[in-house]
């Protein structure tokens, strides 16, 4: 029985796999087009088009969520001093009328 040969990468090979993970996209013909068409204007690869727009939505995905957290923070802050301003005038109207 014939051994298949096992194939052989050098070290360096190894190490720069370790670091550099491989995405695959199956696109139909025209989105690749396109896809190539809009990384060629831009004069660039489409392998460097994609990380330049995944890098440029980070920063946006980033401002959005940073946005989005001040206001559910200031919701939150403003509706608990809403609630314990509504106490408190309750409590002081329940007092003055007691009186």
């Amino acid at each position: 029985m014939v051994k298949k040969k096992k194939w052989y990468y050098p070290p360096s090979r190894y190490r720069y796999l370790e670091k550099h993970r491989s995405v695959t996209a199956h696109l139909t013909l025209e989105e690749y087009n396109t896809l190539k068409r809009l990384a060629e204007a831009d004069n660039k690869s489409v392998s460097e088009f994609i990380k330049n727009v995944l890098f440029n939505f980070k920063g946006e995905l980033d401002s959005l969520v940073k946005k989005a957290y001040n206001i559910g923070y200031n919701d939150g802050a403003n509706g608990l001093i809403n609630r314990y301003e509504q106490k408190g005038a309750t409590e002081n109207g329940n007092e003055e009328s007691e009186e």
